[in-house]
Order: structure tokens, then sequence, then C-alpha cells
């Protein structure tokens, strides 16, 4: 099945640097989850939440914190295939039986919980990615980096089990929501030292003159 979701497509000219890394972040409040392909974040990105009801209209990042990292995609293709499938999925999330005898305000509620089924379209996503031979089950390595490893079992509960070429870490933050994990940030930035530069030597000779004046 292929999907288009041309919401995904970040930027018209990709970092090769990002292309094998993704950034998924909650709302501290709403339980809401925008995806990113770098570990900031840009406010066009909250065009993600399809109802303009229940979108932010600017983005304030100490709302937003990351509890999924992923490193390992293998291409731009993989990463937007990833990415569409997980949006089909959450446009047709299940409902309640009584979720339309509910109150609005109750069921924005609900449709703003996106953790759980994202990270169970993300799992399903993978394996799509399998078959589409997008990722190669002999060579693909993807790493998973959690905030809350509970989360792992996610998948699990709704029957479905992570594929082999997965392995999950602890996702580290500073301050709740600046990502720590080298893994993720990519080479670290190297430090230039600048010295003060001293100025050149006088001579011993000119040093004693000056201590000896003449009279």
């Amino acid at each position: 099945m292929k999907h288009n979701f041309h919401l995904y497509n970040f930027e018209k000219k990709f970092n090769p640097g990002y292309i094998e890394k993704l950034f998924f972040f909650r709302h501290v409040a709403t339980s809401q989850v925008l995806i990113s392909p770098q570990v900031n974040m840009k406010n066009r990105y909250l065009r993600q939440t399809l109802n303009p009801a229940l979108r932010s209209y600017q983005l304030r990042k100490d709302l937003w914190q990351p509890f999924l990292g992923v490193h390992g995609l293998k291409s731009e293709a993989s990463r937007i295939s990833l990415l569409n499938y997980i949006r089909f999925r959450l446009e047709n999330k299940p409902k309640p039986p009584d979720y339309y005898q509910q109150p609005k305000r109750i069921r924005e509620v609900e449709d703003m919980k996106e953790i759980e089924y994202t990270v169970l379209a993300f799992c399903e996503g993978i394996k799509e990615l399998l078959k589409r031979k997008l990722e190669d089950p002999d060579q693909s390595q993807l790493l998973l980096f959690w905030e809350s490893m509970s989360r792992i079992n996610i998948p699990q509960e709704f029957g479905v089990e992570w594929p082999a070429i997965v392995s999950h870490r602890k996702l580290w933050l500073r301050h709740g929501r600046m990502i720590k994990n080298e893994e993720l940030l990519g080479e670290p930035r190297k430090t230039v030292i600048v010295t003060k530069k001293e100025p050149p030597s006088k001579p011993k000779s000119e040093i004693l003159s000056k201590a000896n004046p003449k009279k």
C-alpha cells in the first residue's frame, strides 16, 4: 500500500547527515506527537496536527519533550515511507465504541492521545520497510533510544513484535528535553583552543641597559 503525506517532506534539500535519523516529540500536557528529522523542531512541523482546532499556533519548546530517537535508517526513501505509514495509521486510528456519543471536548482529548498508537504504527512501519525491501534484514540495524523504556512493550500489547533489526537503548536528556546521546547528535564538534600570543622577548642586553641607564 502506497501512502503520500506531504507534510513530512520536511525540506526541499535534505541534509545527508539527517537521513538516518528521526526524533519523536510528545506534548507534556496533551500527549500529541510531532516528528522531526533533527533534534530541533520548527514551527511548520505543527502542521502535522491535521485538525486545526487541536493545533498549536506557536511552537513552545518547553512543552515538547523527545521520547524516541531513531538512528540507522538506510535512505531518505526509508524515512519518508516510514513517516507516511505512521501518518496513515494515525489518520485511521480506531475509535472507542462510545466515541461519537461523547461530548466534543472529550473526543478532542481522546484524539490528542497519540503516543501509544504512534509507537505501534512505527513498529509496523519498520516491518513494512523490510517487506518493501527498503531496509535489508541482514545489513540494516536500527537503534531506538527511549525516554521511557516501558514504551518498548507497547507493540506487544497489540500482538506486534519488534523486527530483529531493532535494538533498544536509553535516551538521555538534559533539563528534560535536550538530547545527550552522541549517536543521535552526530560527531562531536572539534574544540578550537585560542591561545594568547605572547609578545617577542627583548634581547638581554637591552633589558640590562634599561635597568642601568648611563648618567
